[in-house]
């Protein structure tokens, strides 16, 4: 679905390389169950009030010499709403690219360190501040980068 959509993809930050579709993704009825399935566990493990959540979900390349700076998602326009963060990882095997790791950092001054490993997912606290390491994908293909469906429940 990703690579079918390649045409789409826009750049975030004049950087060629580091594009995102320019709309959010439908949320597809059996991926939103399977989140509001998580919801309550971690609600309880974050702490955080997930009453009456709603998804949204953005789509992400990062190709060679992307990253994405240290920042929270929880502020700048509508932002404000975000309580949970999560990054989905999606990217063809075997790994085209390397580095790329979103680093968390805990409010008790501990750094999470997640590898972006394929159909897996990471969820955290949306005023966390976290960012995307530099991502180096040799052959500079779109379909070699690394992919992350960024879901937010506000």
């Amino acid at each position: 679905m990703i690579l079918q959509r390649e045409a789409s993809f826009c750049s975030m930050t004049g950087d060629r390389n580091f594009l995102r579709l320019p709309a959010p993704l439908d949320v597809l009825p059996e991926m939103a169950t399977k989140i509001h399935d998580t919801l309550p566990g971690l609600q309880r493990r974050f702490g955080v009030d997930l009453t009456d959540p709603r998804l949204e979900l953005w789509v992400h390349a990062y190709g060679d010499g992307t990253r994405f700076g240290r920042h929270s998602d929880d502020h700048g326009g509508g932002n404000w709403r975000r309580r949970l963060s999560c990054v989905y990882y999606v990217h063809r095997r075997p790994r085209r690219f390397d580095g790329g790791h979103l680093v968390v950092y805990g409010r008790r001054g501990r750094t999470h360190v997640f590898e972006s490993d394929h159909n897996a997912a990471v969820f955290f606290p949306s005023n966390l501040v976290h960012e995307v390491m530099p991502v180096e994908c040799r052959s500079g293909e779109f379909r070699d980068s690394r992919f992350s469906i960024n879901i937010w429940v506000t």
